[in-house]
Parts: structure tokens; C-alpha cells; sequence
């Protein structure tokens, strides 16, 4: 029987490059494209049935999509860190995109069923308009999982990039230019005589920037191995910020 790390590296990589945020393309194209399907039958019932179609189609692949951007950023976040705030947005846009296939499922059979009426348009149209509120809901927190990605994956960047530049030597890093960058605005912290800038991690660390931002400028040692000792994971994570060694003034 295959255990979650197995399943979770189903939805890994894909040419050698993460899938999460390839496949979160999907779901950005295919809710909308939904919604548009179904306000165009909506306003035109003669369109009803094809538009029904086309929207029951794209319902359904946005959830396939939703449900593997899920299941890749969980697989990314086992590489990097967890996201936050943007794991739980992910997740309601899986839910509302569950919602949309149902009721957008529901309406394309009363179209697909139902006789050109006046009493059949009336139900089939008032599935049609609460299709179209889900399918605007869905929008909506497809917006917001964007947003709460994007400000994950490039604020702390950003903002070490405007930080004023400290000048790093081959000869190393001493504690006062730790505490120089720490003033300027970059976040250098010491861990076992390495020096690590941690700017773009604060606002990607899974237990909040508060923690990190205490160590700004400071020997962290301790506080390091107290959290993470003997954890790979964040070690590994840690690595990639290594700027230099630690050396006397």
C-alpha cells in the first residue's frame, strides 16, 4: 500500500521543475472560463445547451486541476516550508470548485433534459443564476489563494532586494556587519558560526515572521537548535541562505 510521501510525489515535480505552479494556470483559466459559459447561457437561454456544456466541461476540469493544485502544494510545501495562509486559501478554492461542478453538473442535465418551455426555462434558469453566484464566488478566492501566493513567494524577495546593500568578503562576515544588515533592513542571523540572510524566509516562515525577525542581527544558535535540532528539513532550508562564515572583528 502506498504511504502519503508516496502519494504526495505523484504531484512532485514534472520535468524536473515543481507542478504546483504550473498546474495553478489551470485553475485560473478554467474557473473563469466557466463562469463566462455559464453567464452566456443564463442571459441567452437559446444558448442554453451548448453553453451548459462547455461549463459543465470546464467545471469539471477546474476541480481536477484544483484538487492536484492541492495535492503539489502540499508536495512543494514538504520541500520549502509551509505556506501559510495560502494552503488554507488553496483549499477553499478546491471546495468552491467542488460546489461549482455540482450545481454546474445540475444545471447542464435540466438543459440537456428539459423541453424549450416557459415552465422548463424557470427552474433550469434559476439553477443557471446560482450556478453563476458559485462560479463568482469561486473567482473570488481563486483571486485571494493568488494574491496570498504571490505575496509569499515574492514580498520577502522584493524586500530584500530595496534593502541597502552590506558588503560580504571572502575573508567572511563579522557581527557587525550582521547587525549592519540587520539595521538596514536585510535580516543576517549567525547559526553555528555560518551567516545565513534570512529576508526573503521571514515572510515565508511556517511559524509566523515574528520568529525570525527576533533573530535579526543576533547569534541565533541556540534558538535554532532548540526549535529545529536534528530536523532535516529545516536544515536543508537553511542551507540555501548561507552568505558566509562568521569571523572575529
Amino acid at each position: 500500500m502506498a504511504d502519503a510521501g508516496d502519494t504526495l510525489g505523484m504531484f512532485d515535480t514534472v520535468l524536473g521543475l515543481p507542478l504546483h505552479p504550473l498546474i495553478v494556470h489551470g485553475v485560473v483559466v478554467l474557473i473563469p472560463l466557466t463562469v463566462i459559459a455559464i453567464a452566456v447561457g443564463v442571459i441567452r437561454p437559446a444558448w442554453g445547451r451548448p453553453a451548459s456544456s462547455l461549463a459543465a466541461i470546464a467545471a469539471l476540469l477546474s476541480a481536477v486541476f484544483a484538487f492536484t493544485a492541492t495535492q503539489s502544494g502540499e508536495a512543494l510545501a514538504a520541500r520549502v516550508g509551509s505556506p501559510g495562509a495560502h494552503q488554507q486559501w488553496g483549499d477553499r478554492v478546491l471546495l468552491a470548485s467542488l460546489a461549482l461542478l455540482a450545481v454546474t453538473a445540475a444545471w447542464w442535465w435540466s438543459t440537456l433534459r428539459g423541453r424549450a418551455t416557459a415552465a422548463h426555462h424557470r427552474p433550469s434558469r434559476a439553477l443557471g443564476w446560482g450556478a453563476l453566484a458559485v462560479g463568482v464566488v469561486a473567482i473570488v478566492l481563486t483571486v485571494a489563494a493568488g494574491h496570498s501566493g504571490a505575496t509569499v513567494t515574492w514580498q520577502g524577495r522584493l524586500a530584500a532586494l530595496e534593502a541597502p546593500a552590506v558588503a560580504v568578503t571572502e575573508a567572511g562576515i563579522t557581527i557587525e556587519q550582521v547587525r549592519a544588515a540587520a539595521a538596514a533592513g536585510s535580516c543576517w542571523v549567525v547559526i553555528d558560526g555560518a551567516v545565513y540572510d534570512l529576508t526573503a524566509w521571514v515572510a515565508d516562515h511556517p511559524g509566523g515572521p515574528l520568529s525570525i525577525e527576533a533573530l535579526c542581527g543576533t547569534d541565533g544558535t541556540d534558538a535554532f537548535t532548540t526549535q529545529h535540532g536534528g530536523q532535516d528539513a529545516p536544515t536543508q532550508v537553511l542551507t540555501g541562505y548561507r552568505i558566509g562564515d562568521l569571523v572575529a572583528g
